[in-house]
């Protein structure tokens, strides 16, 4: 339960359960398709502690997490009951969004794969390993299965994501890589279609006398997934008038006897042919200019994952590696990782706001091992700086990339790891040395930049104001919290809203109250003032955190009878006045007015005592934590 209070969180400010469509995740970020998007208060869930970003693209809204993603995702299934098989029929498929739902299931398989030959290979350079020895057999056997039988895989994530039966998917994967049918592709030709023309094939074989232009459907990756498609929808077509008694079997049994022949006769040269162009294509530009190549990819890579589109560039790679045996894309997105790890350390050293500098700190250790999303969204995008600091070392690391004209042999991952990808097998590792002479320069230019850049960083107007101020009790072991709102206190289990009451996000009371101001509920400093003004948090001198949140779904009114009279970071007495609310106004708009008061950091106390006293038509709580 460790994600709790985040998850309740984000599943208030998502318009709640009812308003989920689909729930996704990425490798860092919760991908949710809602009902309604306007119900999501994108500016509150970006305030969540945890909460990297929040990008909404494609008809998703994307919350950036970070390492934890996988986590968070199961505590919010756990919690609501919501799965990702529970695809809805009404998701909106873009080509990115499908792009991705076929690859990213299988990209940390294929980088574990890749590192196990990027190992191999380095062990044979060494001479530790002879490639000639059963070990080296086995072990390279392990590494090769998954882009050996890479249609099998992306059969089964093609058909999933269409709503289809992934083994069927699976099945149509295999059967292009079945051996018998593999050997075809290199028999004696049988005759050629299209000769003297740039799409010449030889024909290896005939189905029902029909030629057949047979290819190495290893490690190959569009035909698959157009056949898949293809066949996703001709199943549904056919189980839609088969009868009952036979519907657990016919269906398949039919598109496994059309579709196969099928994608071997048309669909499968076609793509490949169209899959040669793009190759031939891509090869042909950087041919033109290797360095002018590389400096935009290495320019745009950071931009493509902000935006979530970074996933569209995987299935050319994995082309590129099936059909040449290595890759000219990757080598120059590879340093991008490096330079936001030199941008968050340059931000750490400049950065004297202790929670900044551990953010940057930790983001910047995510990066080493090349999960730069926290480290984009939590720390350099929102310094810009940083960001475009980090966008123009890239670039310039791109540059020692393009001179060198890299290659990365398999996709073993980004970071620190990464470097195993472009390990070669022939034992020239000069390729190596260029990678890492291109990662050592954009880390430099990428840390300077930044560090002179940022050279005015200094403490937050909230944290200048505490050191400003010495604390009156700073080293007492009890903390008192006054209630911050004139009214009714009661026990914060009979508030309305089921978030509070539950006591998730923390202990506390809950107020009715008689009149519409907030007062300091201790000496400290305001932490956070909602954009909608109906919230408040506050820090105390002695480290109390209190959240005073005003009415129950006031966030709808938007700032709407609210006035806030402090801002974000000023230093408060306790009792004094910091915020202003309109009981009767909120209260004719049709939502409640009672005030839940919660100690967000309530977990921190071992002790926490309530005592309430009288006072005229008002209840005052004053709350003992030690």
């Amino acid at each position: 339960m460790k994600y709790e209070r985040m998850v309740t969180a984000i599943l208030h400010h998502v318009g709640g359960k009812e308003n989920i469509t689909n729930l996704t995740h990425c490798y860092t970020r919760l991908r949710f398709v809602l009902k309604d998007n306007t119900k999501a208060d994108k500016d509150e869930l970006g305030n969540i502690k945890g909460v990297k970003g929040v990008v909404e693209k494609g008809g998703q809204l994307q919350i950036v997490i970070g390492n934890e993603v996988t986590d968070v995702y199961d505590e919010f299934c756990q919690m609501t009951g919501l799965k990702e098989s529970g695809e809805q029929k009404n998701e909106k498929k873009s080509f990115i969004d499908t792009i991705s739902a076929i690859f990213f299931p299988i990209i940390g398989l294929m980088c574990a794969s890749g590192l196990i030959k990027g190992l191999l290979a380095l062990l044979v350079a060494c001479g530790a390993l002879s490639d000639a020895s059963t070990t080296y057999t086995i072990l390279n056997g392990v590494g090769d299965t998954i882009f050996y039988y890479l249609p099998a895989f992306l059969g089964y994530t093609t058909a999933k994501r269409f709503n289809g039966s992934p083994f069927l998917g699976m099945a149509i994967g295999l059967a292009l890589v079945y051996p018998n049918i593999l050997a075809l592709s290199s028999a004696e030709p049988i005759s050629v279609l299209f000769e003297g023309t740039p799409f010449a094939s030889n024909v290896t074989a005939t189905i029902l006398g029909i030629p057949t232009i047979v290819v190495n459907y290893s490690s190959s990756v569009f035909p698959v997934i157009i056949a898949v498609l293809a066949a996703v929808q001709f199943e549904k077509l056919v189980a839609k008038y088969t009868p009952k008694v036979v519907k657990s079997f016919l269906p398949a049994c039919l598109t496994l006897l059309i579709m196969v022949p099928l994608t071997l006769i048309v669909i499968g040269p076609i793509v490949s042919i169209l899959s040669n162009m793009i190759a031939n294509g891509i090869s042909a530009f950087y041919g033109f200019s290797p360095i002018l190549a590389s400096i935009l990819l290495a320019a745009i890579f950071q931009i493509l994952i902000m935006f979530g589109l970074h996933g569209m560039l995987f299935p050319i790679i994995f082309m590129n590696i099936g059909m040449m045996g290595y890759d000219i894309i990757f080598p120059a997105c590879f340093v991008c990782s490096f330079t936001q790890i030199a941008c968050c350390l340059a931000l750490s050293i400049r950065q004297k706001d202790v929670e900044q500098k551990s953010i940057a700190t930790s983001a910047g250790i995510s990066a080493i091992f090349g999960i730069t999303e926290p480290a984009i969204y939590g720390v350099t995008l929102p310094n810009k700086k940083a960001f475009i600091s980090s966008v123009i070392a890239s670039a310039i690391g791109g540059i020692v990339i393009g001179i060198a004209q890299v290659k990365m042999y398999v996709l073993g991952g980004m970071g620190i790891i990464g470097f195993l990808n472009f390990v070669s097998g022939d034992g020239n590792n000069t390729q190596l040395m260029y990678v890492v002479l291109a990662v050592c320069v954009a880390m430099v230019a990428a840390f300077i930049l930044t560090f002179v850049l940022n050279k005015n960083i200094g403490q937050p107007a909230a944290q200048q104001a505490e050191t400003d101020v010495p604390s009156a009790d700073a080293d007492s072991a009890e903390k008192t919290v006054y209630t911050p709102v004139c009214g009714s206190v009661r026990a914060l289990d009979t508030c309305t809203d089921e978030t509070f009451a539950s006591g998730m996000l923390g202990k506390g009371v809950v107020v009715t109250p008689t009149e519409g101001t907030v007062y300091a509920p201790f000496d400290g400093i305001i932490n956070t003032v909602f954009p909608t003004k109906h919230a408040i948090a506050f820090v105390s001198d002695t480290g109390v955190e209190v959240l005073v949140h005003v009415g129950i779904d006031t966030v709808n009114l938007k700032g709407k009878h609210f006035n806030a009279l402090k801002e974000e970071g000023a230093r408060v007495k306790q009792g004094e006045k910091v915020l202003e609310f309109d009981i009767a106004g909120i209260q004719k708009e049709g939502y409640s007015t009672e005030v839940p008061v919660i100690i967000t950091n309530s977990d921190e106390y071992a002790d926490m005592q309530f005592t309430y006293e009288e006072n005229a038509d008002n209840t005052v709580c004053v709350v003992k934590v030690s």
